[in-house]
């Protein structure tokens, strides 16, 4: 990278859950609803996985996974050392864990949501210690 500052503001990210997309032109990253006026803003519900490609406004960034039956679910993105995938990793209390994976061979657009598929269907297959 050249280290210059982008003018790209994502808001209501509180993590640094984020991963470059394979080509560099975006990142996938974690954000939580707007919350609205007077309520409690320390409450992290609801995260969702979003692509953003650099230089354009967030409104139009990619709701790439959400789970809005696990509110509490934790989720990261991380894009494969080869470019090709993205793959979700999802944790839930009593250290469960979701993995999902989507093929980003034929790019990144609206329909990527639709392709993001479960590699472990039940959380507590994939728990680790």
């Amino acid at each position: 990278g050249n280290m210059t500052d982008l003018l790209d503001i994502l808001l209501h990210s509180k993590w640094p859950a984020m991963s470059w997309s394979g080509d560099g032109n975006g990142i996938f990253y974690m954000r939580y609803p707007a919350t609205k006026p007077g309520e409690d803003s320390s409450i992290d519900l609801n995260g969702q996985i979003f692509y953003h490609r650099i230089g354009t406004p967030q409104e139009e960034d990619l709701l790439i996974i959400e789970f809005p039956q696990f509110p509490k679910r934790f989720i990261t993105p991380k894009v494969s050392n080869c470019g090709d995938y993205l793959i979700v990793h999802g944790e839930d209390v009593n250290n469960a864990s979701t993995i999902f994976i989507g093929d980003l061979r034929n790019g990144i657009n609206e329909t990527l949501k639709s392709k993001i598929v479960p590699i472990f269907t039940d959380p507590y297959e994939a728990n680790y210690f």
